[in-house]
This record gives C-alpha cells, sequence and structure tokens, in this order.
C-alpha cells in the first residue's frame, strides 16, 4: 500500500479533467531517493501530450509512503 500526502493548494485547478459525473485529478508518482524525511515516492500532478511536448514542467503536489512491502524500483514499479 501507498500513501499520499497532497499539498491541495498547490494543484493547478485548470488541468483537472471534467468527466461525465465527476472531475478527476490526474497524478504521477516518481520514485524519491535519498528523501530527509522517508518518503519512498514524489508526486505530481500529470500533464497532457501536448504539454510534456510544449517542455511544461509537472508541478510537485506530494509525497507517498510505502506501507507493508511495497518498495519501488529504479523503473519505477512497485516490487511486492
Amino acid at each position: 500500500m501507498i500513501t499520499l500526502q497532497i499539498k491541495t493548494g498547490q494543484i493547478n485547478k485548470e488541468w483537472l479533467y471534467k468527466g461525465k459525473n465527476a472531475t478527476y485529478l490526474n497524478l504521477v508518482l516518481f520514485p524519491s531517493q535519498n528523501d530527509p524525511y522517508g518518503n519512498d515516492w514524489i508526486v505530481k500532478q500529470s500533464l497532457s501530450k501536448e504539454q510534456r511536448a510544449a517542455g511544461v514542467k509537472a508541478p510537485i503536489i506530494g509525497n507517498g509512503k510505502n506501507i507493508g512491502a511495497a518498495k519501488p524500483t529504479s523503473g519505477g514499479e512497485d516490487v511486492l
């Protein structure tokens, strides 16, 4: 299990996805290396293909910790 802490004030509301019945926040997790607080993951708001092509940098909006056996690998996949 991975727990996340999100700084809601850092969310770019223009990038939220409006679905038929709800509004969605797309997130991406990146492995965190040598975090002084023991976090295993960096949480960023997801970018569109066009934003990535334009060189937009995804904002860091939080962090995450593994609870239990899951640990990040160098490729970003969970290993249980």
